[in-house]
């Protein structure tokens, strides 16, 4: 303890703004996501993602004694400007969610005193989850669930198509012969999301060196948990027609659930030779 506050004191105040912050936004964000009585996995795991985003952003702007440019502080003016907008839109949005997209753009401000404008782009998406994501984790979820469930029933339907079953979709509900099976939030894949970009945003930082690989690679998650949570409910729906209304049973569900986060891994550690940058020169120049 005594040595961090050491390294602490030795710090830049710029540095030291920074980590106040940063760390201020992260419990904030916890706080609000608490109070708003959200669901304590979709919490821990966003934080942690979030948290996680942060902490190695601020690490590489204090490895880079680069000092700020001047007109950086520009940048911190607009978000102020863009906040007290975004306050007088009250009357056309809803408060709660005016007051929580300006102290995003707060923060952006206070951090744009502290770092050059690449760094505070960069923290954003990170603010984003601790301002706006974690407080609002429920009507997100439900704003991506219907969506999630319409795609993964037409996928599943055409699989199962091609397996020489007969099978219709109607939106998300499965006709299989004489039964109805719907496609709910559960099936969606919706409660394992949070978790997959978890576990992707830890895989890029293992593969990757530079930002916009690991980008690349991230923005690939999705449509493999889409993908692949289609494959388990072709699975099911097999099980369904082979062993009856056991398939449903709340075992094997869990069990292929796992299964499914563990092939979405695989899935997608294999895919990082897809990504078309190549690291290399980057390597290279920092060498020399």
């Amino acid at each position: 303890m005594k040595n961090f506050v050491l390294r602490l004191k030795q710090m830049k105040t710029a540095d030291r703004g920074l980590i106040l912050v940063s760390v201020l936004t992260a419990v904030y964000g916890l706080y609000e996501a608490l109070r708003m009585h959200q669901e304590i996995e979709s919490i821990v795991t966003l934080w942690f993602l979030a948290a996680g985003m942060s902490a190695v952003i601020v690490r590489n702007r204090i490895k880079n004694t680069a000092v700020p440019d001047p007109q950086d502080i520009i940048l911190s003016w607009i978000f102020l400007g863009c906040a007290g907008v975004t306050l007088l839109l009250t009357a056309f949005m809803n408060v709660v969610l005016a007051m929580q997209i300006s102290l995003l753009l707060v923060m952006g401000a206070c951090l744009g005193r502290f770092a050059d404008y690449r760094t505070v782009l960069k923290l954003f998406p990170a603010g984003f989850i601790f301002l706006l994501l974690l407080p609002n984790a429920d009507y997100f979820n439900s704003l991506m669930s219907y969506p999630l469930r319409l795609i993964c029933s037409y996928l599943t339907c055409f699989i199962l198509k091609l397996c020489a079953v007969e099978i219709s979709c109607d939106a998300a509900m499965l006709r299989l012969g004489t039964e109805k099976i719907a496609v709910t939030a559960a099936c969606s894949g919706i409660n394992q999301l949070e978790a997959m970009f978890l576990i992707g945003w830890i895989i890029t930082m293992l593969v990757h060196q530079r930002l916009v690989c690991r980008v690349a690679h991230w923005l690939l998650l999705l449509p493999i948990v889409i993908l692949l949570n289609s494959l388990r409910l072709t699975i099911t729906l097999l099980l369904y027609l082979g062993f009856g209304k056991v398939a449903f049973n709340d075992d094997v569900h869990i069990i292929l659930g796992y299964v499914m986060v563990f092939a979405v891994a695989f899935v997608f550690w294999a895919c990082r030779s897809l990504i078309p940058f190549s690291e290399k020169p980057e390597l290279s120049k920092e060498k020399k």
